[in-house]
């Protein structure tokens, strides 16, 4: 499991990750890590697009961000790797 994927993983208590690349309309990388609970949404099924969103209101937006960074750079810590560059925007 990927540095990042294993923080959003922690950070929200998922039971599971799943991951969506795509890149094929727009040449660049583009990586979705879904965090997924038992008896959450799509539980059992492939990650899709298509539910209606839900923003997070932007005080608790940043709260997760900085948890979900933090994490990742306490497990970089861990596994003694590099510290990972990363801003929140």
């Amino acid at each position: 499991m990927s540095l990042a994927a294993q923080a959003v993983s922690q950070t929200v208590s998922a039971d599971k990750i799943n991951y969506a690349i795509y890149g094929d309309l727009v040449s660049h990388f583009h990586v979705h890590v879904v965090p997924k609970t038992r008896d959450g949404l799509q539980w059992g099924g492939p990650f899709t697009d298509t539910l209606p969103k839900v923003a997070l209101p932007e005080e608790e937006f940043r709260a997760l961000g900085q948890a979900i960074l933090a994490r990742m750079d306490a497990l970089a810590a861990e596994k003694g790797l590099p510290a990972p560059r990363h801003t929140l925007q």
